[in-house]
């Protein structure tokens, strides 16, 4: 029996009326709960599920974590808002014995103008990801999840007291991704770094993220599945033991393909 690809670990099954359930497998905790790329991508899943026209692709999606979500049976609630002629907004609550542990409300929209593409940001200056090694992220140094992913890190690690900008950066891939990219997948890769705070920190700190707000630049299907993404990400601005951090994947040719924001907090 074939061991089950991301995709099918994050994808719920419709109960009718707009109505989800999912079995959350063990071994993709991070801390007291979940690893919040896999919660963000049962989110995005659902939102998705609801959504007839495929030409309509996820835009953004802005969520809160309310709780930690737990493996064990969860069930997700989802309700289009509104569906316009060119956009639909869909909201979504993950629960968890009756416990609201995640909501989230996502934004499909079709290709409107493509003579206004541009991008601000300065790319990273890229290594080829065949030419970094892979680091041993895994339990105990890392998180439970951390098995199931592929970390070829940049620079400064966590715990190495960098006196430089907070910045996490490298490569990342998950070791069973779907056959094509898709924007679950993205939406959960973009998380799948620590926090660039870490690296200024002497020795591991919990840190948690409260709220996660993603956009997505690139369609995912035009994504080479073969290679890893290029994850960036740094502390913008930190205050009474809460941080908002910045982070970015991007293709090996430099391409932005997402951004996205968390609101962060330093537990102790």
């Amino acid at each position: 029996m074939s061991t089950p690809d991301f995709v099918q670990l994050t994808t719920p099954t419709a109960l009718g009326d707009g109505r989800y359930a999912i079995d959350i497998p063990d071994g993709w905790q991070q801390g007291r709960g979940l690893f919040g790329g896999f919660v963000m991508a049962l989110l995005a899943r659902a939102i998705r599920a609801e959504e007839d026209e495929a030409g309509r692709a996820l835009r953004s999606l802005t969520a809160e974590l309310p709780g930690p979500t737990q493996p064990g049976r969860a069930e997700l609630r989802v309700e289009v808002l509104r569906r316009g002629n060119g956009v639909t907004t869909t909201a979504v609550r993950l629960l968890q014995g009756g416990e609201l542990m995640a909501h989230a409300v996502g934004v499909l929209g079709r290709t409107r103008v493509q003579d206004r593409d541009q991008v601000q940001l300065t790319p990273p200056a890229l290594t080829r990801w065949q030419d970094v090694p892979v680091a041993p992220v895994r339990p105990p140094l890392g998180p439970v999840f951390a098995q199931h992913c592929e970390f070829r890190p940049v620079g400064n690690l966590p715990f190495s007291r960098s006196t430089a900008d907070p910045v996490a950066q490298g490569w990342f891939l998950l070791r069973a991704p779907g056959a094509t990219w898709d924007e679950a997948e993205v939406v959960a890769v973009i998380d799948g770094y620590w926090p660039a705070l870490l690296t200024s920190e002497p020795m591991p700190r919990p840190v948690v993220t409260l709220a996660f707000t993603f956009q997505a630049l690139r369609p995912a299907h035009t994504l080479d599945r073969s290679a890893p993404l290029f994850h960036r990400a740094r502390t913008l601005a930190a205050s009474d033991g809460y941080l908002v951090e910045q982070r970015e994947l991007w293709t090996p040719a430099g391409e932005l393909v997402a951004l996205n924001q968390q609101t962060m907090a330093i537990v102790k």
